[in-house]
């Protein structure tokens, strides 16, 4: 197995370098090479175990075992498993299938045969002689009229016509046609019967309980080591599964017996090779070992190749929320961190597995949730697995930084994006809105139509919209029989209220119809754009941004920050215009015809 190991181990390594990093032709300077064979024992136990389904049906059955009683019937599905689990001819058949395979051919579980199964027939709990109460009457054998409301008339109108000739509309009562005037109508489910065939039993009023039995070979692997036996081996042979051992060496088996179960012994040798490279000045240890060689242990070489792109990223990501161009800045760091395989391995991995731990990975659990806050999953556990998970080819340390440091980069480059995309939608919806208003109001000036339009003069200037000045220069009529205008003194008293109301007023007009699309739009706009800049950059980028819940759309603020800043710039600046028809005394009016 050693033949040429030496070569292969460090064409393994070089081809390993230049997958996992943008770095190629990497120079690796051998000092020192050790292979050797390391051999242990694998013991495996194949055990019987049977178990059961059980399933109810409608009706008598006669397939299987007769029992009186429920009591029966649960004691009679003990007792055969227990007998199948001790029948002698299953466990020669499980031991002459183990001895005429080859190692491992029963991974985890084997399914050896069905066994027998077992009945018995109880009276249905769930209705009475296979009738039962119809769930949709509730047994009356009808249902209110759908067409009427159950009054039995229904209301209609008529045009009649008065003494002086003219016509007028009346309202009258007439028998619904579809109850007969009952309210009622016959229930579609009975019949009108009020009852109908239980669906448990199928109308016999009996029910079977059917248990099937089935009997499984279960394996269960374990390994022994020596005493003192080297740390890299045993860290390396913990990874390795059982049941695929040949994949790594060579095994022989030395012992198998049938007693209570079917139990082998085996011989495993899986080589492996120590070497010790220099690169630039720092000695680095690497572990191969397996027939196929599989790199063990990289010596933390990717922590020294890739330091610099994680110090870059680290270095984009301090005090970042203080740096509204980020995207611009930080752009080469996220590419150039992106682009070794190792790191979108890793936000792959850690985007897959979410907040599950360690032992639900090795176990081949899914994690079900489809988003997850990336504060709510334990960053420190997290790296902790996704290093096991990378074969510890990187450093905890390492991939703490990186993923803290992606996701502050990542944050704050979706923060100002929405602040960008938000001002520059505002702009448009700030002219949409002006021109709506302008545009209404030259038509219905021109059509002298202007009930329906709001309008407030003061010293010779039209406002479009109310502001603060209508707080103070409201037009009061005085009471002559009182000296005090009691309408004034109301309206000083609220006055928050009523500056409020205003407010609030304008950011209602702001949310037009035209508003409302432009700032869904603009929301949507940029919550694509930066899915498709992440994704540019790094394809796995954008599904760990999308598990973790950091690039959202935001549409709901973009809406009440729109209305909000609309609302107090028309506030505090109305739309006005002059006596010569001037917008703002600057553009024509014309212009909005």
């Amino acid at each position: 197995m050693l033949d040429n190991y030496k070569q292969d181990s460090i064409n393994t390594i070089n081809k390993w370098l230049n997958e996992q990093t943008r770095f190629k032709n990497n120079v690796l300077e051998i000092e020192d090479y050790k292979d050797f064979i390391f051999h242990f024992k694998v013991y495996v136990t194949y055990q019987i175990v049977a178990d059961h389904i059980t399933m109810s049906y409608p009706g008598e059955r006669s397939s299987g075992i007769y029992c009186s009683g429920y009591a029966d019937f649960c004691y009679q599905i003990k007792q055969s498993e227990m007998l199948e689990v001790k029948n002698r001819n299953t466990l020669d058949k499980l031991y002459n299938m183990v001895q005429n395979n080859k190692y491992g051919f029963i991974k985890n579980t084997l399914k050896l045969k069905s066994g027998e199964s077992f009945y018995y027939t109880s009276p249905c709990t769930s209705c009475h002689n296979g009738i039962t109460t119809c769930f949709s009457c509730g047994g009356r054998g009808r249902d209110m009229c759908n067409f009427c409301s159950g009054l039995g008339n229904l209301h209609k109108t008529r045009q009649a016509t008065a003494f002086d000739g003219s016509s007028y509309t009346e309202s009258y009562m007439e028998r619904c046609v579809h109850c007969h005037g009952s309210g009622y109508n016959e229930c579609s489910s009975c019949h009108g019967r009020g009852e109908v065939t239980c669906s448990t039993c199928g109308g016999s009023g009996v029910k079977t309980e059917v248990a099937s039995i089935s009997v499984y070979a279960v394996a269960r692997w374990e390994m022994t080591l020596h005493d003192g036996v080297d740390s890299d081996v045993e860290s390396a042979l913990k990874r390795v599964i059982l049941a695929d051992l040949e994949r790594y060496g060579e095994t022989n088996l030395l012992e198998s017996s049938a007693d209570s179960s079917v139990y082998e012994e085996y011989h495993a040798s899986v080589p492996f090779a120590k070497i010790l490279t220099n690169f630039n000045g720092n000695e680095i240890k690497w572990i191969v070992f397996g027939k196929n060689l599989q790199i063990s242990d990289a010596g933390g070489v990717l922590d020294l190749l890739l330091e610099g792109d994680l110090i870059n990223l680290a270095k984009n990501a301090r005090l970042c929320y203080f740096k509204p161009f980020i995207a611009i800045s930080s752009k080469n760091a996220i590419i150039n961190f992106m682009q070794n395989s190792i790191f979108e391995t890793l936000f792959k991995k850690d985007s897959i597995y979410g907040n599950m731990s360690l032992k639900s990975v090795l176990n081949g659990n899914v994690e079900t949730r489809p988003k997850i806050k990336f504060k709510d999953a334990h960053i420190t556990e997290r790296a902790e697995r996704d290093c096991e998970i990378l074969n510890n080819a990187i450093s905890y340390e390492f991939v703490k930084t990186a993923l803290d440091s992606m996701y502050k980069l990542t944050k704050t480059i979706c923060f100002y994006s929405n602040i960008k995309w938000f001002l520059f939608f505002l702009f448009i919806a700030f002219g949409v809105f002006m021109y709506d208003k302008l545009h209404n109001f030259a038509i219905a000036k021109n059509t002298k139509n202007m009930s329906n339009i709001y309008t407030y003069k003061k010293d010779d200037v039209t406002y479009l919209n109310k502001s603060y000045l209508n707080i103070f220069d409201v037009d009061s009529k005085k009471d002559s029989k009182n000296t005090k205008d009691s309408r004034d003194i109301t309206r000083l008293n609220s006055l928050k209220d009523f500056s409020l109301g205003i407010l609030l007023g304008n950011m209602w007009d702001a949310l037009s119809f035209h508003s409302i699309l432009i700032f869904v739009l603009g929301a949507f706009v940029a919550y694509f754009y930066r899915k498709f800049w992440f994704k540019f950059r790094a394809a796995n980028l954008d599904v760990w941004l999308h598990r973790y819940d950091i690039n959202k759309s935001r549409y709901f603020l973009f809406l009440f920050f729109g209305a909000l800043i609309i609302g107090l710039v028309f506030y505090f600046f109305p739309i006005f215009i002059t006596e010569n028809n001037y917008v703002y005394g600057i553009l024509p009016l014309d212009y909005f015809d």
